[in-house]
């Protein structure tokens, strides 16, 4: 393999680790409708199966207007469009 071969390899596999990085991260919230994974599952979440008004509700908050899309959360953040 010549070492101008060897560059573009190395270019592309250092190029791809942030890619990776914000994959794995992908996995641990919910960026995008059903999902990490586009299945409806967070294959890493523990959710609550029981809440209520006061029950397993760490905080809450109205929203004016009507939505019809799905909340992304990236870590402490989230996004309603």
């Amino acid at each position: 393999m010549s070492s101008r071969h060897a560059l573009v390899w190395f270019l592309l596999i250092l190029g791809s680790a942030p890619l990776t990085q914000a994959t794995t991260n992908a996995n641990h919230f919910w960026p995008q409708w059903r999902g990490p994974l586009c299945t409806g599952v967070a294959p890493h979440a523990d959710p609550p199966i029981e809440w209520s008004e006061t029950k397993n509700i760490k905080w809450k908050k109205a929203i004016p207007g009507v939505g019809h899309s799905t909340p992304s959360i990236w870590g402490n953040l989230i996004v309603l469009t």
